[in-house]
C-alpha cells in the first residue's frame, strides 16, 4: 500500500518521540481482514501514528487515545505531512483511556485495535494514570477496566484485536499478559476467535541473551501474539463482512501459491566475493553496493510501491520508486556503512534482494555492477550463491533456495528453478526503476 497523498518531503521534521514503531504491513492486514469498509476504528492505547494513518489511507475513521500530548502533536504533524485530502483525517485524543466513556462522547466502533503497554517493561511515562508506572494489582485493574469499556463501544458483531507480548516480573517469571488479556476481553463479551504470531526482528537477541541464559536460564522473545476476539454470532460474519479479501504472498515467503519458472545461471552464481559482513562494511567497503555514480545524488535504492507506507513512516522519501538521499547517501545508512533497517521487516526488497536481477532471457544472473565492488574476488571470498544466500531465501522461499545450492555445490550446471510470482514480478519492478533511472557502474569508495 502505497501513500497516495505522496511521499514525505525532504524539509519536514517529525519529532523523533521515543515510541515503538507498529509494524505497517500487520496493521493493513488487521484493516482489510477485520474492519468493514469505511468503518471506525477505536484505539486506547494509541502510541504513534501508524495505526491512525494507515486507517487514513484505507478508507477509516480512525480515533486513538493517549496520555501523551506531545505524542499525540507529533501524530498530528505526520498526519498533516501524509494523509491526501479525500483520507479521512485520524483523531488522536489526550487523556487516559479509563476515562474513555467521557472521550469518545457516543462514538460507536466497527473494530477495537491496540498495541496497550507490557506491564512495566518500558516505562513510558511519569504520569501515574500511566500504566506502565503501575504494579501489576493495578495494572491489571485498570487494564481490565480499559478493555470492559472499549468492548462496550464496539457494534455487535465486529472484531478487537489487541497484540500483546508477555514479560517477566522482578523474580524472571511470566506474568502471562496474553492470557490476562483474553480473560479480560471474555468477561468484556467479546471472544478469543483468532490467534496469530508476529515474529520480530531478532537483532541484537543472540548478544543479549548470552549472559541472560548463562546466569538464569532465561531463553530470548522474538515473538508478540496477535489476539484476534469476536463480538456477536460468528454466523453472522459473512453477512457483516461480504466483501471478498485478497490474501497475497508476504514477503519472504516461498513456499506455495503461484511460481514462474526462471533459469538459475551456474556460472553467474559462482562467481567470488567476500562475505557481506559488519567488520567488513564498516571497514573496507562501506555498503558501496547501494550507490551508484550514475544517478545525482549517488543512491540508487529501489522502493516497490508496496512498501512505501513503511518508509514514509520512517522518514524515507520515495521519488519515481526510488529512495531519495539525504546528505548525498541513503538516509538509513550509519556513519560506519551499516543499514539502520537491517534486521527490520522495513528492509525494502530492493537492497535485500540487489545482488541478483534478470537478464533478458529470464535468467537469474549477479548483477553486472557487483563486479566493480570491493567484495568482488576479495579474500577470503566464497561462491556467489553462499556470500548472497539470504537474497537467495527471499527470492525463492528457504525450501527451494536450499535446493538450488546443493545442486551448486554438487557441481550442477544451469538449473531451471521456480520462483513466487510475486516476488518475481517485484524484482521485474525494480530493474525496471533502475534501467529508467540509469544505475551506471557503482563508485568505489575510499
Amino acid at each position: 500500500m502505497a501513500f497516495d497523498g505522496g511521499p514525505m518531503p525532504a524539509d519536514v521534521n517529525v519529532p523523533v518521540t521515543g515510541t515503538s514503531i507498529f509494524d505497517p504491513v500487520l496493521c493493513e492486514l488487521v484493516y482489510r481482514w477485520f474492519c468493514p469498509p469505511g468503518g471506525t476504528v477505536l484505539d486506547p492505547f494509541a502510541g504513534g501514528s501508524v495505526r491512525g494513518l494507515v486507517a487514513s489511507k484505507l478508507g477509516l475513521q480512525y480515533v486513538g487515545l493517549d496520555l501523551s500530548a506531545r505524542q499525540c502533536a507529533a501524530n498530528e504533524q505526520q498526519a498533516e505531512v501524509i494523509c491526501g485530502e479525500a483520507d479521512p483525517r485520524p483523531v488522536w485524543i489526550v487523556g487516559d483511556a479509563a476515562n474513555l466513556d467521557t472521550l469518545v462522547g457516543d462514538m460507536e466502533a466497527d473494530l477495537v485495535f491496540s498495541c496497550p503497554p507490557y506491564g512495566d517493561l518500558e516505562v513510558y511515562s511519569e504520569d501515574p494514570a500511566d500504566l506502565s508506572t503501575m504494579d501489576w494489582p493495578d495494572f491489571l485493574r485498570v487494564y481490565r477496566l480499559i478493555i470492559g469499556r472499549a468492548v462496550a463501544r464496539l457494534r455487535e458483531n465486529r472484531f478487537a484485536c489487541f497484540v500483546v507480548g508477555d514479560f517477566r516480573d522482578k523474580q524472571g517469571f511470566y506474568c502471562n499478559f496474553p492470557g490476562e488479556t483474553v480473560a479480560a476481553f471474555q468477561d468484556a463479551g467479546a471472544r478469543l476467535y483468532n490467534e496469530a504470531v508476529l515474529v520480530t526482528a531478532v537483532g541484537s537477541l543472540p548478544i543479549r541473551v548470552g549472559k541472560q541464559f548463562a546466569s538464569g536460564r532465561k531463553l530470548g522473545k522474538t515473538h508478540q501474539n496477535v489476539l484476534v476476539f469476536y463480538k456477536g454470532d460468528p454466523k453472522r460474519i459473512r453477512q457483516e463482512f461480504p466483501q471478498e479479501i485478497e490474501v497475497g504472498e508476504v514477503s519472504g515467503a516461498g513456499d506455495g501459491g503461484d511460481c514462474v519458472v526462471v533459469r538459475v545461471s551456474a556460472a553467474m552464481l559462482r562467481q567470488q566475493f567476500h562475505e557481506c559482513e559488519p567488520g567488513y562494511i564498516a571497514s573496507v567497503c562501506h555498503g558501496a553496493c547501494c550507490q551508484s555514480s550514475g544517478r545525482a545524488g549517488g543512491t540508487l535504492i529501489t522502493i516497490h510501491p508496496q512498501e512505501e507506507a513503511a518508509i514514509a513512516l520512517r522518514g524515507g522519501v520515495v521519488r519515481e520508486g526510488i529512495l531519495q538521499p539525504q546528505a548525498g547517501k541513503c538516509p538509513f545508512k550509519q556513519g560506519d556503512g551499516l543499514c539502520g533497517l537491517h534486521g527490520t521487516v522495513d528492509k525494502p526488497f530492493g537492497c535485500i534482494a540487489s545482488p541478483f536481477t534478470l537478464n533478458t532471457k529470464g535468467t537469474l544472473i549477479v548483477r553486472n555492477r557487483y563486479r566493480c565492488l570491493r567484495c568482488y574476488k576479495a579474500e577470503p571470498c566464497l561462491p556467489a550463491y553462499k556470500t548472497f544466500r539470504a537474497s537467495l531465501n527471499l527470492l525463492f522461499g528457504d525450501a527451494e533456495a536450499e535446493r538450488i545450492v546443493a545442486h551448486l555445490e554438487a557441481g550442477g550446471g544451469d538449473l531451471d528453478t521456480q520462483m513466487p510470482s510475486g516476488h518475481y514480478q517485484i524484482l521485474r519492478d525494480n530493474d525496471e526503476v533502475k534501467k529508467q533511472a540509469g544505475s551506471g557502474p557503482a563508485p568505489e569508495l575510499p
